[in-house]
């Protein structure tokens, strides 16, 4: 029973190798794979690198965008308080503000 059992083993790992012998890729194949692979490794890396270009782009678009809306809320606040304090707006050191007629 025991030979048997190891007969059958035998078998089995040679099919095994049979199988694998059989799958296995020529050198030359192999070598095509790779390329394959690096070419297609490559190209994903190069279209993740537009995108990160994109992406950083519109960052700093964005970020401009936010210090021209700070610099408007600035404007906006600074005349806010001027008119708080004095009932007006302080023209004199400001003329681009000064609205006709008005006097602080």
């Amino acid at each position: 029973m025991h030979l048997h059992h190891k007969l059958k083993e035998a078998e089995e790992r040679k099919n095994s190798l049979l199988e694998e012998e059989r799958t296995r890729s020529t050198p030359a194949q192999e070598r095509e794979q790779l390329l394959q692979r690096v070419k297609d490794d490559n190209a994903e890396m190069a279209t993740m690198e537009r995108q990160m270009g994109e992406i950083q782009d519109l960052i700093h678009k964005k970020q401009q965008e936010l210090e021209q809306t700070e610099q408007v809320h600035l404007e906006w606040l600074h005349l806010t308080v001027m008119e708080l304090i004095c009932g007006g707006y302080n023209y004199i050191d400001h003329p681009q503000y000064m609205l006709p007629g008005t006097v602080c």
